[in-house]
């Protein structure tokens, strides 16, 4: 529930970008719209920073930071948060291999569903900016109103099903958007905000319930290494497939799927849940 209530803060906080950048781009044109919107970004970005100096340490003990030590203990830091994973269940493992492919295929078409859908020269479906604006709050109003009841969902059956019930929606959400008009994106994009909301809730609950919490910041460190990693590469070679065909990187969403859905089926939930 915890990480669903923080995905309904997130979205609530984002619901009204995509209206404000598309009223931007129409009233200052594109670039000077970008520069503004990119200036806007910053500023909250320092309010951020700022406000996360308040943070309180949840590690009983923490450790002194040596800025010049950092670059001699960083072999040191990835041996260990390797050798972590020898003590931690085998489900841990198999989430981990979820996390990675499920990164590389949401990543294939990450940077490409504006592009497919909007209006230009590479565009597929040629829907207007402003309607793509709508949208995409479509996506985070779906997100904003389905975190509370998902997170209950995932609190009352378990972490595991959300997970493969996440898959089952992302495959048709990926169809619709391929072979879409402006009608089937307002059923897509929300469909794909429940999917996102329940694998992120899911996975995020199923690692703490798995991983003790003096070894989860070896464990997040290296997740988000590897994924880091995965999704650059992911970006990468869903552009070069996009120029070969715009369809592509979309599909191949559709078949990391499978994996991922087999993967998660050897997944098992502690009898005894992390704290």
């Amino acid at each position: 529930m915890g990480f669903s209530i923080i995905s309904l803060i997130t979205k609530v906080a984002t619901t009204p970008a995509p209206v404000f950048a598309g009223l931007l781009v129409a009233v200052f044109a594109r670039a000077n719209g970008m520069r503004i919107a990119y200036a806007i970004v910053l500023v909250f970005l320092l309010v951020a920073a700022t406000l996360r100096i308040k943070l309180k340490e949840t590690v009983a003990q923490p450790g002194k930071i040596r800025f010049r030590d950092l670059l001699n203990s960083y072999p040191q830091a990835l041996r260990e948060s390797i050798g972590v994973w020898k003590t931690l269940p085998h489900s841990m493992l198999y989430l981990f291999y979820v996390n990675l492919t499920m990164t590389l295929a949401l990543s294939l078409g990450q940077l490409y569903y504006a592009v497919y859908a909007i209006e230009g020269s590479k565009s597929v479906l040629f829907i207007s900016e402003l309607d793509w604006a709508l949208v995409s709050t479509a996506l985070f109003v779906t997100m904003i109103f389905a975190a509370i009841p998902i997170g209950k969902f995932i609190d009352k059956i378990g972490r595991k099903i959300p997970l493969l019930v996440s898959y089952i929606i992302f495959f048709p959400a990926v169809l619709l958007f391929m072979y879409g008009d402006l009608f089937r994106l307002f059923v897509a994009l929300p469909l794909v905000g429940i999917g996102d909301v329940l694998f992120f809730s899911a996975f995020e609950s199923l690692r703490t319930d798995l991983v003790p919490l003096e070894k989860r910041g070896k464990v997040i460190g290296l997740t988000n290494f590897a994924t880091y990693i995965i999704m650059a590469v992911g970006q990468l070679v869903g552009g070069i497939l996009y120029e070969k065909a715009p369809q592509l990187p979309f599909f191949f969403i559709l078949v990391f799927l499978v994996p991922s859905f087999i993967i998660t089926l050897r997944v098992h939930e502690p009898t005894k849940r992390e704290k």
